[in-house]
């Protein structure tokens, strides 16, 4: 049975117009989040999905609060979260990462509805970058492969 799984969710079917997905941006660190989003929304796209709702908030803390609107009162089938933590010289980054992931976590279980982890963490910049425009990774397009996998997961939990 789990070849069969992993089989089925191994690609996407080419039509998902029936979901609704909710994408909550950070707007610090805009030079690499809009190129993220946009990615993100023509992946979605790319795959037939007619409701997104984007909400920018102001900062990576701000991610959970705007995620769990989205889950309870928008009633969206996914979130995908997405921010950019760049390492400091202080702790900062450590903390904020860990707070952010760790309520996203909380909210995926509580919610029963996929939430995405697309916060990046990263040391510089140039390593933010590198993870958006496909040098190392498309992160934008992966968080919304995997919203819709995750999509598809919950369908079969429902049935």
């Amino acid at each position: 049975m789990a070849n069969h799984l992993q089989q089925k969710f191994s690609s996407l079917t080419q039509n998902y117009s029936g979901l609704t997905i909710g994408i909550v941006c950070a707007e610090w660190n805009a030079i690499v989040l809009d190129e993220m989003l946009q990615r993100c929304i023509e992946t979605l796209q790319h795959y037939k999905v007619k409701h997104i709702e984007v909400i920018k908030v102001p900062g990576s803390f701000e991610i959970p609060f705007a995620t769990k609107h989205l889950c309870c009162e928008l009633n969206v089938d996914a979130v995908i979260a997405m921010g950019c933590i760049i390492k400091g010289e202080t702790m900062h980054d450590v903390v904020l990462a860990q707070s952010v992931t760790d309520a996203l976590m909380q909210l995926n279980m509580m919610q029963n509805k996929p939430v995405i982890l697309g916060v990046l963490t990263v040391n510089s910049q140039q390593q933010a970058v590198e993870r958006v425009n496909g040098v190392h990774g498309d992160k934008g397009k992966e968080c919304a492969e995997t919203a819709l996998r995750m999509c598809e997961i919950a369908k079969l939990k429902q049935k």
